[in-house]
């Protein structure tokens, strides 16, 4: 699986497309579950007001600062009326600079 790499301190936009017979369709709850390299899970899920965004029918992300270097594992999941998963991964390149 090729995987994208980051410098400690970016930012990483964490995006997701939901559909349902070919067709974006917004699902009735949106999650994002995160893990660091230390294993450390991290849960979010989409509310009007939250962190993850909703930029169009169907399409969300959010805006994860990694200050951890290492591997980072994501997973979005829908349900309700669109039940789908996707997950994907990512490195954290460690730096010679402090």
């Amino acid at each position: 699986m090729p995987t994208n790499q980051y410098d400690k301190g970016d930012g990483v936009r964490l995006y997701a497309d939901f559909k349902a017979n070919a067709v974006f369709a917004d699902p009735t709850t949106v999650s994002l579950y995160v893990q660091d390299p230390n294993e450390t899970e991290y849960t979010h899920v989409y509310t009007a007001t939250g962190s993850i965004q909703r930029l169009s029918t169907g399409r969300y992300y959010y805006d994860l600062e990694v200050g951890i270097t290492g591997m980072w594992y994501y997973k979005y999941e829908g349900t309700g009326n669109v039940n789908q998963t996707a997950e994907a991964a990512f490195i954290v390149k460690r730096s010679e600079f402090p």
